[in-house]
């Protein structure tokens, strides 16, 4: 072989080891995997610990498509859309929220926008899920305790 064809194929194999390596992050999440409460601990690039002994939360109805939380100030509730086909799509109805005065009302809005731009959801573990945004960007982080 050539150096020139040599250094062709070694960039072609390069470039699938980077693409199968991207496209692998997290497992598939099921319908089973998604259901119930978690606690948001990552929103819009920024931790969330909550405040005043609240934690922030999010609590998924997959029969009902319906999901609610808890913004660490407001409570919220809405739809979704959850696709269990492999490609972990997921999309968020406009939430509903209360509307009390809040000391941090930054971190719940960081939550409504992450809700509002997630696409994709992935399983990192059989405790974390993060979602993240068309392009790839982690919005929303999520764990159960």
């Amino acid at each position: 072989m050539t150096r020139k064809r040599v250094h062709i194929v070694l960039s072609a194999i390069a470039s699938a080891v980077v693409l199968i390596s991207c496209g692998s992050t997290g497992k598939a999440v099921s319908t089973a995997d998604l259901n119930g409460e978690w606690t948001i601990t990552g929103a819009m690039g920024s931790s969330i610990s909550g405040s005043n002994g609240v934690r922030p939360s999010i609590n998924f109805d997959t029969a009902n498509s319906r999901v609610s939380g808890h913004s660490g100030c407001n409570r919220f509730m809405g739809g979704f859309t959850f696709n269990e086909d492999g490609k972990n799509s997921i999309s968020f109805s406009p939430v509903a929220a209360t509307k009390m005065m809040c000391p941090d009302i930054e971190t719940e809005q960081k939550i409504f926008q992450a809700l509002e731009s997630a696409k994709k959801i992935q399983k990192n573990s059989s405790t974390s899920i993060v979602l993240r945004s068309e392009n790839g960007k982690s919005v929303l982080e999520l764990s159960r305790d």
